[in-house]
């Protein structure tokens, strides 16, 4: 019996080789580690089972020696940030895979995967040559039907402080014939480590699961697409002092953010430097503009979009406060609460369709 197997999962060591994780995840053995990771299909639980005792004794028999997670964890901070010239070239092969030349730099960094699995991106992370990251863009192209799953970037981004990483961009780019669906989970590390983050733009389903300060991000936008209620929790942990424009949207999954929600971020005093507001799928609950008319945010924001099922009711509502709106340069709504009445009393308004 494998002291470090679980059940499970297994860790391995090479002093040349590096490590490896061999995980079982019910009919499906996953591989990762130094080599392309490899996902094994098994046709029954059992024999999935036996293929992972397998996987385990060809890692002894190839000279790995049993570990565990912290162990493998801390060689990696060692060895990936001082690879050997095999781990440089695999790490270099990587980049090529995902489409970007390691020759032409590491300042700005645009990748495109084009259905292609993502190779071991902790390892690529942790390039030493990322050390000078400035940009990174990270796009997606969905199929109908298919998912972009941004997790694995997400957390791979949260592993290791980028000093000069100013941009990010995870986007999705989708086929006509049918919406993407793309995920990211929880984005609290990836925002409290990265010193000078100023833009962040994730198109995928994204939320806090506590409270993040972030003194350098002044750019946050998240357009969420699947069934996660979580993405109106950025108003209650984000702290971002120099946060100047905010947008959520969570989604067409029934996701809402509800009105109580809105109300009590329009509280706060610690966003001061906000200029610019977009928020999705509110809860259209029309005693919302009275609630929000006397506060301060309201009257330091330059633009504001509220968009989520307000009607002619909500514009009747909306033209008693009017003053408290009408500073604004822009301000959106959905399209069957722009009356008549409410574009001729503030012309600045205009339709939302989310």
């Amino acid at each position: 019996m494998l002291r470090a197997v679980s059940g499970k999962e297994a860790w391995f060591l090479h002093p040349e080789r590096g490590w490896l994780h061999v995980k079982l995840d019910g009919r499906i053995v996953k591989v990762d580690g130094l080599a392309e990771p490899k996902s094994l299909p098994y046709v029954s639980p059992l024999a999935a089972k036996q293929g992972f005792a397998s996987q385990c004794s060809t890692a002894l028999s190839r000279g790995y020696a049993e570990s565990n997670a912290d162990d493998v964890a801390a060689w990696r901070r060692t060895n990936d940030a001082s690879p050997s010239p095999e781990m440089q070239a695999q790490r270099d092969a990587d980049w090529r895979a995902i489409g970007h030349d390691p020759d032409k730099g590491f300042e700005r960094i645009e990748v495109k995967l084009d259905g292609t699995l993502a190779p071991d991106l902790m390892r690529l992370i942790a390039d030493p040559r990322l050390e000078g990251l400035e940009d990174l863009r990270v796009r997606t192209w969905s199929e109908k039907g298919a998912i972009s799953d941004y997790v694995p970037w997400i957390a791979a981004l949260g592993s290791r402080p980028l000093p000069r990483l100013r941009n990010l961009e995870l986007d999705s780019l989708a086929a006509s014939d049918g919406a993407r669906e793309s995920r990211a989970g929880a984005i609290d590390a990836l925002l409290r480590i990265h010193p000078v983050l100023d833009t962040v733009a994730v198109m995928g389903t994204a939320w806090l699961d506590g409270r993040v300060e972030s003194k350098s991000l002044r750019t946050l936008r998240i357009d969420g697409s699947s069934a996660e209620p979580r993405v109106a929790s950025v108003l209650v942990h984000l702290a971002a002092p120099a946060l100047v424009s905010l947008r959520l949207h969570p989604g067409y999954s029934g996701d809402v953010i509800g009105a109580l929600q809105v109300e009590a971020f329009f509280q706060r005093e610690d966003l001061g430097a906000l200029r610019q507001l977009e928020l999705f799928g509110v809860e259209p609950e029309i005693s919302l503009f009275e609630a929000l008319a006397p506060t301060p945010m309201l009257r330091r924001l330059e633009g504001l979009t509220l968009q989520g099922g307000f009607g002619p009711r909500a514009a009747g509502e909306l033209l008693e406060v009017i003053g408290s709106f009408d500073h604004l340069r822009r301000f959106g709504i959905d399209e069957e609460a722009l009356t008549d009445e409410l574009q001729d009393a503030f012309p600045k308004a205009f339709g939302t369709y989310g």
